[in-house]
This record gives structure tokens, C-alpha cells and sequence, in this order.
């Protein structure tokens, strides 16, 4: 036994070969090609509708910091903290981006305590984490326009008398507090002429 040919063709001596006679074959592909069509079509007027389009950094760092923040949380706690991320990264007030928004120091604090502790580093991101920042990113908003939650059991005492001297409270959920700036709160009691 002798081998021919490249490394790749493995022809044993003496064997016969069929010569392949090419035949033509009619396919009709129309269904097929039409239904896709439909199909990216039909997806790229989703993406277009979807409220938040981002990076895959984005993304990745959204993912870490609603679990860090809200890992003990249910999907709706897990929303909430993701709504407040895309809340901040929407507002004026804030940087552009959500990682920068997520890793926002100011004047030496940070923004969110899984930066400083390094948490944000250690999780694992949940399905339950991946469904609740799919929903915030699709349009799912419980925030009530909210830009700061608050764990008041976890916090510092300076840190918890900003919250209540210097912004709005909104509502609580499990165990987070949520804010806005007192000039955005809107009051839920309609205003009654006396």
C-alpha cells in the first residue's frame, strides 16, 4: 500500500473511482429566502424599538453591577437597580455610558459600593440576573424615575443622611430605597386647592 497525493487525500492503490458526473438539481429556495427575509426584517424593527441599544462592555458591566447590587433580590428588585442604572446613564446629570456611570467616583466616593469593595469583580451573574436586565433593556421600568437606591442596613450614617436631607424618596422595594433630586420628584397625591 503506496499513498498519492497531498496530505490531505488518501488514495490506496489499485482502488477504482467513481467519476462524479455533475447533474444539475432544481431548487426552489423562494419560501425559504422570503420567510428570512421576513424574519430579519421583523428583528431589525424590534432592535430599532428597543429603548437600549449597547456595548457589549456595557453590557458585560450591567450584567455584574445589577447582581452585585440586588443578587438576593427577585427579578422586579433586580429591574428596579438595572432602571436606575440606564436612568443615570440617560440623564444630564451623569456620564454617557453605562460602565462610566457604573464606575462614577465623586468627590472620592463611588457611586456603587460593588466598585470599592470589589464585589462587582466576584460575582456570578444569575439567569435571573440576565432575564431582569433583559426586561430593563427592552423597556421594563419600575423606577419611577429614580437615580439612587439605598441600602440602608449596609450604609453609613453620612451616607444615609445625604439620602434623606438631600434627595426625594420615592419608594422602598426589598431592601432598597429608591431617590430621585427633590426638583424632578414628582408627587403621586395630586395637589388640592383649599
Amino acid at each position: 500500500v503506496s499513498r498519492i497525493g497531498t496530505s490531505c487525500e488518501k488514495i490506496i492503490v489499485g482502488d477504482r473511482q467513481i467519476a462524479v458526473k455533475p447533474e444539475t438539481v432544481k431548487m426552489d429556495l423562494s419560501d425559504y429566502v422570503s420567510g428570512s427575509v421576513d424574519f430579519f426584517s421583523e428583528s431589525s424593527y424590534d432592535l430599532i424599538e428597543t429603548p437600549h441599544m449597547m456595548s457589549d462592555e456595557d453590557y458585560y458591566w450591567l450584567l455584574r453591577i445589577v447582581e452585585a447590587e440586588a443578587g438576593e433580590e427577585d427579578v422586579h428588585g433586580r429591574v428596579l437597580v438595572a432602571n436606575v442604572i440606564l436612568n443615570r446613564q440617560r440623564h444630564k446629570g451623569f456620564p454617557d455610558s453605562v460602565t462610566d456611570v457604573i464606575f462614577q467616583y465623586v468627590n472620592g466616593v463611588p457611586q456603587f459600593s460593588p466598585t470599592y469593595d470589589g464585589s462587582i469583580y466576584t460575582v456570578t451573574v444569575t439567569d435571573q440576573t440576565k432575564e431582569a436586565v433583559r426586561l430593563a433593556l427592552t423597556g421594563t421600568d419600575y423606577s419611577d424615575g429614580a437615580l439612587f437606591f439605598i441600602m440602608r442596613s449596609a450604609a453609613e450614617k453620612e451616607g444615609v443622611e445625604w439620602f434623606d436631607t438631600d434627595l426625594a424618596w420615592l419608594f422602598k422595594y426589598g431592601v432598597h430605597d429608591f431617590y430621585t433630586y427633590p426638583d424632578e420628584f414628582v408627587s403621586a397625591i395630586p395637589n388640592e386647592s383649599i
